[in-house]
């Protein structure tokens, strides 16, 4: 899609989600591929690859890898036409928050298991996760601002004690893909694992991502996090964090919120 809206002469024709990674293409589960379709809804205002004619068809996946990585600066502008896809879907996604004395921001930090072990190149430790969250709250703490954070994994939850006990963290495990997913893409601050769940809806957030280098490459308003505490306390400091906040703290002002609201509820 980004190749076609940005190179003359070519034209995005949209072909509608067959499989899904970890998701089998039967049943029931089959149901999960076409949900996740209407979810994301990238098909509105595109031509179908049903009403093109079979010889002005040219495949260009061989090159979207490679012509995206060398331009990832213009994900930047895509954003805006993806969240727009996104937004004229009926289906309404709706988030709650907690009521709290002071400012906070809320932090999503993905934590990709279920597939992956410690042996794994894509595993990254719950240690790792606490040293992010630690240099985090450090450079909001300039700001007087404090984090609820809220992880989201697979299983029972094993190893994310610490994280849990030293940031009063809500754990999200086995939650809806959907709603999972949705809750990492509006995300303030997003933290994403190595995984191309959390990457797509790092491509959506319009807030702060902290991004830990593999397969695909970083945007280049995202923090990368390179096992450094500090460096990422020193982006959080920084004045750029400083006017994102200020400029939710005033939106915050126009809402009140009273109690917990079930915080992701997908609604038909």
């Amino acid at each position: 899609m980004l190749m076609g809206k940005m190179l003359p002469n070519l034209t995005y024709a949209h072909t509608a989600f067959k499989s899904l990674e970890h998701v089998k293409d039967n049943g029931e589960d089959w149901d999960r591929v076409r949900q996740l379709e209407a979810f994301v809804n990238l098909g509105y205002d595109e031509i179908p690859i049903s009403q093109v004619p079979s010889d002005e068809i040219v495949n260009t996946r061989a090159y979207c890898h490679e012509y995206t990585e060398m331009n990832l600066a213009l994900y930047e502008l895509l954003r805006g036409e993806l969240l727009r896809k996104f937004a004229a879907n009926k289906r309404l996604v709706k988030a709650g928050r907690k009521v709290t004395d002071s400012f906070t921001v809320e932090v999503h930090v993905h934590i990709r298991r279920g597939d992956i072990s410690p042996a794994h190149r894509q595993y990254m430790s719950a240690e790792l996760y606490h040293d992010m969250l630690t240099g985090m709250r450090r450079g909001l703490e300039v700001h007087g601002v404090s984090m609820d954070v809220h992880i989201h994994s697979e299983g029972d939850g094993a190893g994310f004690e610490k994280i849990v006990e030293d940031f009063d963290a809500s754990l999200h495990l086995d939650e809806d893909m959907l709603q999972t997913w949705y809750a990492l893409m509006s995300a303030p601050v997003l933290v994403m694992s190595q995984s191309s769940f959390s990457y797509t809806a790092g491509l959506y957030n319009q807030g702060m991502v902290v991004y830990s280098t593999f397969l695909h490459g970083p945007l280049p308003s995202w923090v990368v996090y390179e096992n450094d505490p500090s460096q990422v306390e020193r982006e959080f400091a920084s004045r750029k964090t400083d006017a994102l906040l200020r400029n939710r703290m005033q939106n915050a002002r126009r809402v009140s919120f009273a109690g917990v609201v079930n915080r992701y509820s997908v609604l038909e």
